[in-house]
């Protein structure tokens, strides 16, 4: 039996408004993702002072794991009214830390080829490497912190 799920398009679109001064200096940007035909969307309750695991990219799909190559869209979300929360995008030899403050959002366009964590160097040098893995941790908050996960796949 063939899939009955047919590719469609994630529209996004993301807006800042503020007026400063009587004068609008806001802005609206928005895409369509296409090819979408798998979603994720979950809220997961961080605990305090843990490393909790968020997402996996692989070559094949399981429970928490997506497809490397078919993601187009990662947004996590901070949803607490007080705490930071801080990402880390693992790669096979890279990590890099994302502070995110609370009623933030962090958008990856895809983990393939997304990420180089170097010390020093020239821009447009970088290997990029996959993103394997997305994890979080509540940055020392006392208390249990909620995020929100979306992934949209191809």
């Amino acid at each position: 039996m063939a899939s009955t799920v047919a590719n469609v398009s994630l529209n996004v679109q993301v807006t800042e408004n503020v007026v400063l001064n009587g004068e609008d200096h806001g802005s609206s940007n928005s895409v369509a993702i296409t090819g979408i035909n798998e979603v994720s969307k979950r809220i997961m309750n961080l605990t305090a002072n843990t490393d909790i695991t968020l997402a996996t990219f692989s070559t094949g799909p399981a429970a928490g794991q997506f497809v490397t190559s078919n993601v187009k869209y990662v947004r996590i979300t901070n949803l607490d009214d007080a705490n930071p929360v801080n990402i880390n995008l693992g790669g096979a030899a890279e990590n890099v830390w994302v502070y995110l403050d609370w009623g933030r959002s962090f958008i990856l366009s895809q983990p393939e080829t997304a990420i180089d964590a170097v010390a020093s160097g020239t821009v447009g040098t970088a290997s990029l490497a996959d993103v394997t893995t997305i994890t979080a941790n509540t940055a020392n908050a006392s208390n249990a912190i909620d995020v929100e996960v979306f992934v949209a796949s191809s």
